[in-house]
């Protein structure tokens, strides 16, 4: 068996476990063409080679 990181254990997340999360999923650009998801560091699309790339909105979305 396995050993788990104590922090993942039932999905429990540490505070900078959480803050690297919530950094990977604000630090994204988004492709105005397609609408995908590409790195920070992208210059075009890696799906359809648009340039037209924009950075994700940095608002927090609060789901219901």
């Amino acid at each position: 068996m396995s050993k788990q990181n104590p922090s993942f254990i039932k999905g429990n997340l540490t505070p900078e476990n959480k803050r690297i999360a919530a950094n990977r999923n604000i630090n994204i650009k988004i492709c105005l063409k397609c609408h995908c998801h590409n790195s920070i560091k992208a210059t075009k699309c890696r799906k359809c080679g648009y340039k037209g790339l924009r950075l994700k909105s940095k608002q927090l979305e609060r789901r219901g």
